[in-house]
């Protein structure tokens, strides 16, 4: 079965109340991550960073978009093949025992125009890299 990233994008209805829903998606997703890692408590985290674009001229700003990007950075146990597999599997029941129905990245992608991935992890006694993007097909 296919099913077309952009057929579920926009069956998500954001709402101006819903403005944060995508950062919390984000968010929601390290803290799972820092719950599955082995790491110790004090040493968890997770950072994020918001980059702005240039200042508007104009004092309105209504419908101006005013943030470039959002990166957020956490020390969990990354993008192993079992997350990845998780990740591009709509509706994925792996994080179900936190409340996860699957569908946070939809979410994210109807708020911005992509979603980058990149990832360091430890799998199979190896230390690995994994970099991916989805992308909204939809337009802004």
């Amino acid at each position: 079965m296919i099913v077309p990233v952009e057929n579920i994008v926009e069956t998500v209805d954001l709402t101006a109340d819903d403005v944060l829903l995508p950062l919390m998606e984000c968010i929601v997703n390290s803290v799972i991550s820092l719950q599955q890692s082995d790491t110790q408590a004090e040493d968890k985290y997770i950072q994020v960073k918001i980059i702005r674009g240039k200042a508007p001229r104009q004092i309105n700003l209504e419908k101006v978009n005013t943030i470039e990007s959002i990166i957020i950075t956490d020390n969990g146990i990354g993008f192993n093949q079992k997350n990845y597999k998780s990740f591009e599997t709509p509706f994925s029941k792996i994080n179900r025992e936190f409340g996860c129905k699957g569908i946070g990245r939809f979410t994210v992608l109807a708020a911005f125009e992509n979603l980058k991935t990149r990832s360091n992890y430890f799998e199979n006694n190896d230390f690995r890299k994994g970099n991916g993007t989805l992308s909204n097909l939809l337009p802004q």
